[in-house]
């Protein structure tokens, strides 16, 4: 005996926030994204997911939404620093001393027009430090502990890859010299 309930029926949308992951609702999260818009920012529309959501697509790599993701971000911060660079080359506001009639640069723009750049420069950064940051960290793993390596030798492997060492002779207990 049946009561009439379909159990092979869609479960009827009553409203709110999305719940469940679609390719275009993730195309509109990251599309929002490569335009320079920040996560909580898209996320607090109605018809949006929350970001516990997007992180939890993130963390589950739906649909290969990591690296998509990865790839909105990298534009945004693109757009980001485009944007910093229009504010560097916008001109200057001037201010007008009633008295005097003296005109100088607003030193309130000045100040705000800074910030802008430096938090651009700062976002992008963090999210690409290998394209944007001022300096290039490398990680070198030696399977031989270096202090058995010669001198000599550290320098042969770091020039192979472009790299200076500072060394600075370590004197060795006699335990750690090998005879």
């Amino acid at each position: 005996m049946t009561d009439g309930t379909d159990l092979t029926a869609q479960p009827v949308n009553l409203g709110g926030r999305p719940t469940l992951y679609t390719r275009e609702l993730a195309d509109r999260v990251l599309d929002l994204i490569s335009e320079g818009k920040f996560l909580p920012e898209i996320c607090a529309a109605d018809d949006m997911p929350s970001e516990s959501l997007v992180y939890k697509w993130r963390r589950l790599n739906i649909d290969g939404f990591v690296q998509r993701y990865e790839l909105a971000r990298d534009m945004g911060a693109e757009v980001h620093l485009e944007r910093a660079c229009q504010i560097a080359a916008m001109e200057p506001r001037y201010i007008v001393n009633e008295i005097t009639k003296e005109r100088k640069i607003d030193p309130a723009f000045e100040q705000w027009r800074k910030t802008q750049i430096n938090q651009a420069e700062r976002y992008a950064q963090l999210i690409r430090p290998d394209r944007f940051a001022d300096h290039v960290r490398h990680q070198v793993t030696v399977t031989t502990p270096p202090e058995r390596l010669p001198a000599s030798e550290l320098h042969r492997i770091a020039a192979e890859d472009g790299l200076v060492i500072e060394h600075q002779p370590v004197a060795l207990a006699p335990d750690q010299i090998e005879t």
